[in-house]
């Protein structure tokens, strides 16, 4: 299966990989693997696919997307063993795709900005991309403690954390389009 979905992966057919997901529902979970994939395109895509299907997962099932949400959140917790290296970005995703139905994350993700000094550099630039995609459809400029973090980020030693603390930054500042509430 994950062969498969590498190669849907490569051509971008989210649309065949979320029919597939319909009759085999742990696709999600084969997703979150390919977040591993060396490949950094076929990462990229894999969370990029998270959308579409749990989209449709959701539909049918939300407890079982709310399960996957909180597993992608564990994986970021130091206590689960694994290291979610792009779970963030997953997760933002899979709230983007429904954010009516999954706002009870937003404050999470949100809050995992704040994780201790010695975590933070290697995950912020995937929470604040996770943010990011979710405040493309969601109107997140009355979240101060949003607005507080992004402030401490512009600061960072890093120049990627920087940069992209401001595109959020700016991004939640313009509040952009919010699309539709889907059906909760």
């Amino acid at each position: 299966m994950k062969q498969q979905l590498r190669v849907l992966l490569a051509s971008r057919d989210y649309p065949a990989i979320s029919t597939a997901a319909q009759q085999n529902r742990r696709i999600l979970s084969y997703l979150t693997a390919l977040t591993y994939d060396p490949d950094p395109t076929i990462a990229d895509r894999a969370i990029a696919a998270m959308g579409p299907v749990a989209g449709v997962l959701a539909d049918a099932d939300p407890e079982f997307v709310r399960g996957h949400l909180r597993r992608l959140f564990w994986l970021l917790n130091d206590e689960s063993g694994g290291i979610g290296w792009r779970a963030a970005e997953a997760i933002g995703e899979i709230i983007r795709a429904r954010p009516a139905r999954f706002a009870e994350f937003i404050p999470n993700l949100i809050w995992l900005l704040d994780m201790e000094p010695e975590d933070a550099g290697r995950f912020q630039p995937g929470i604040l991309r996770g943010i990011m995609r979710v405040a493309e459809v969601t109107d997140l400029a009355d979240r101060g403690d949003l607005h507080d973090l992004l402030e401490k980020l512009r600061g960072s030693e890093d120049p990627e954390v920087r940069a992209l603390a401001e595109r959020c930054r700016r991004q939640i500042s313009a509040g952009g389009p919010p699309r539709q509430p889907d059906s909760a």
